[in-house]
């Protein structure tokens, strides 16, 4: 990580008066950090004017256990994972599944509905049950505004037992939430056109779907009845009051890659989704069984004569990325702003909010980002104001890296900044994720402990994050290369991190280059006993065996899990 490029400025504010500090940054991560603005609060600065740089990267430590728990011979990614407070050793754990594999790999194929993505354990992910739909449900009508625009799809529809994109999480009662994507039928032809890499051209459209939500009160053996929330049934009530939902049918019209949060003080229940690209949230007060109004994470109230809940989105416009973290009273949120007042875009916005999202405060925490940086945000349930920023910063390469094209994205390494007073002030940057050699930083997720598991710190921050390491496949729709799964962790609130592990025993294959999706999210979550890292893996085992038709041999996509003690790590 020798070097250092010219571009970046870093803001560090000391007892709330500004200074500017350099205008540099290491080379292998500032690239895409250029000109990255970072408020910061660090008593002291780091020998690197631009932030910490994290130790080289540790072997898996003793005591880990790793686990595929699918185990099987179908594809499953995008895994979540949560713990029960009143008894951590309980594990609720969804994930993907989709009906493509090896022996049958077009891209029609993956549009094939195939039981799983719901799985639970008893004894802190040593084993699990068995792979098992998770029990979400839906019928809706009609939509006639989805049909005078254009997609007579929307005729109404009737989904049972499954859903994409999972959702879980855990309430401070015990409760366990799961829940996702679910669409009306899937339209093969469309505005949309993907080549599958076979020769053939095609399209899809969902013309109709929700997130759906449903919740256990016995450790995940049984749930209730599905709560629909963020509905295509809404859109036209968000159109009118001046939102920006995509309405041309990609994924979910328009919702996709839906997020949970559980307030642990009060019970409260957000979820938001994107429409590709604005974010939006909703808020239960009652366990998930009814919904407030849906907010969008960039707009602002801008009553109007006609309409008292009117909003206004253009001094902080999304145009990518989205997460949200709740604590104590407070949600925090973060996105990708395309501009903001005074700034040179795009910028990492952070955000919060007392009011599920009517109202926002926001802070611009890096700015002079490139095209496809992304963020992700974590609040600590146990002290006041904490909150993490993880910016994933875009990055390409003149030429391509390692034969990929000139346009790919490829990043580099994540910053991580903290704050003690939701965003006012922030640490100084830490920089990880970043190692000798070619490699693409991606997935990452970063989380604060949640759970208290008998003795140990409360306040723990854990990241995590993947590297994909040459050959690269250049046809490869998800991240190409043999990969590994890192893990760091901070005890003072991001002020300093230990020396990162790696929760993989052996490097993932590269992933089946025609596979188009899931496989776009892992996870982390805190208790404090352990850290837990969620992964989607191509290894081989005893349930996913090697796949005669895949080079170089690998099994199919499954979901993998590491328990590593919090004292496992530096």
């Amino acid at each position: 990580m020798a070097g250092v490029a010219k571009g970046v400025t870093v803001r560090r504010t000391w007892r709330g008066a500004a200074r500017w500090a350099g205008a540099i940054a290491v080379a292998a991560i500032a690239a895409p950090l250029v000109g990255s603005t970072v408020s910061s609060a660090a008593g002291t600065a780091p020998t690197n004017p631009v932030g910490h740089i994290a130790a080289a990267p540790l072997g898996q430590p003793p005591g880990t256990l790793e686990v595929n728990v699918m185990n099987e011979a179908v594809r499953g990614g995008e895994p979540e994972l949560a713990v029960n407070p009143q008894n951590p050793q309980n594990l609720l754990f969804g994930h993907t599944v989709v009906a493509n594999n090896y022996a049958n790999d077009s891209f029609q194929a993956g549009f094939g509905r195939v039981p799983g993505g719901l799985q639970s354990s008893s004894d802190a992910g040593q084993t699990w049950t068995a792979d098992q739909s998770p029990p979400l449900s839906l019928t809706e009508g009609p939509n006639p505004f989805l049909q005078f625009i254009g997609h007579p799809g929307a005729a109404g529809f009737t989904s049972m037992n499954g859903g994409g994109d999972a959702i879980e999480a855990s309430g401070p009662d015990g409760s366990l939430y799961a829940g996702g994507v679910v669409v009306g039928p899937v339209i093969t032809s469309g505005p949309i056109r993907l080549d599958d890499n076979e020769g053939n051209t095609l399209g899809f459209e969902v013309d109709q779907g929700a997130i759906v939500v449903v919740r256990s009160t016995d450790g995940g053996k049984t749930f209730g009845p599905s709560s629909s929330v963020l509905s295509d049934q809404g859109l036209l009530g968000m159109v009118q009051r001046g939102m920006h939902p995509s309405l041309g049918g990609f994924g979910v019209n328009p919702f996709d890659r839906p997020r949970i949060s559980v307030d642990r003080s009060s019970g409260d229940v957000y979820v938001s989704t994107t429409a590709h690209p604005e974010r939006y949230v909703a808020v239960s007060h009652d366990h998930a069984q009814t919904w407030g109004p849906v907010e969008a994470l960039d707009c602002d109230p801008a009553p109007t004569p006609a309409r008292s809940d009117a909003v206004t989105c253009g001094a902080y416009p999304e145009s990518g990325g989205g997460s949200i973290a709740s604590a104590l009273g407070v949600l925090g949120a973060g996105y990708i702003a395309s501009a903001a007042p005074g700034r040179s875009c795009p910028c990492a916005v952070f955000e919060t909010s007392t009011d599920a999202g009517a109202h926002w405060s926001r802070h611009v925490v890096a700015d002079h980002l490139q095209n496809g940086s992304d963020i992700f945000i974590a609040a600590d349930s146990f002290n006041q104001g904490r909150f993490a920023v993880l910016v994933l910063p875009g990055h390409t390469v003149a030429g391509g890296l390692a034969g990929l094209s000139a346009s790919r994205n490829v990043p580099l390494g994540v910053a991580i900044v903290t704050t003690s007073d939701s965003g006012n002030t922030w640490s100084f940057p830490w920089l990880l994720g970043d190692e000798a050699g070619t490699h693409i930083t991606n997935r990452p997720w970063i989380a604060y402990t949640s759970v208290q598991d008998g003795t140990g710190p409360t306040g723990v921050l854990a990241v995590l994050w993947r590297n994909a390491y040459p050959p690269y496949n250049p046809r490869s729709f998800l991240v190409p290369g043999t990969q590994n799964v890192f893990a760091a962790v901070s005890r003072d609130n991001g002020g300093t991190f230990g020396a990162p592990v790696q929760l993989n025993s052996a490097a993932s294959p590269p992933p089946d280059p025609v596979q188009f999706a899931e496989d776009d999210v892992s996870w982390v979550v805190v208790t404090t006993q352990y850290v837990y890292g969620a992964w989607g893996d191509w290894r081989a085992t005893s349930g996913n065996p090697v796949a005669p038709q895949a080079s170089p041999p690998s099994g199919e996509l499954n979901s993998w899990i590491a328990r590593v003690p919090v004292t496992g790590f530096g």
